[in-house]
């Protein structure tokens, strides 16, 4: 069985209900080190079955299965990715194999907005991408939009964000 945190296993305990298997997926992602993208279907079990006292278990582990596709690109906020044989993300396998740690913020920008038509990448998935993809930290994420966004290279609109025009 897989080792499960006992901080991560809380945390994902105090969220209850409203946790759901891609709130659980995001937050297993963050928490483990990886050698590969995503988290092991075995990871997210053993996590479910911890905490089986809080929530449904087999209902989180049906939703984890329904929100499941192969899909290398980007589907819905609502899907979950195999990204690897046993291993599952809140992305899909093109984002982890073109983002990590050395990629600007402006490539996630990139990369995130070519799945989303035109629409802009809406903050908080650019947010939770560069956290998970590239090791960056809320804060730091925040304030490097708003200092490219200052400097004309990125464009918000409401709360998405695409790279600008003349960048």
């Amino acid at each position: 069985m897989a080792t499960v945190d006992d901080d991560v296993l809380v945390e994902a305990a105090s969220l209850g209900g409203n946790l759901g298997a891609v709130g659980l997926v995001a937050l297993l992602e963050r928490a483990h080190e990886a050698d590969a993208p995503g988290v092991s279907r075995a990871v997210v079990d053993a996590y479910v079955s911890e905490l089986g006292d809080s929530m449904d278990a087999d209902a989180l582990r049906s939703e984890v299965g329904e929100r499941l596709t192969n899909s290398p690109r980007w589907v819905t906020e609502g899907a979950l990715y195999e990204v690897a044989n046993g291993r599952v993300s809140r992305f899909p396998r093109e984002w982890h194999d073109e983002l990590d740690a050395g990629s600007g913020l402006v490539a996630f920008v990139r990369v995130l907005g070519a799945d989303r038509d035109g629409e802009g990448v809406p903050l908080e998935l650019l947010v939770a991408a560069a956290a998970t993809l590239g090791g960056r930290g809320e804060a730091e994420t925040r304030d490097a939009v708003e200092s490219l966004t200052a400097d004309g290279v990125l464009a918000r609109a409401d709360e998405s964000v695409r790279v600008a025009e003349s960048s």
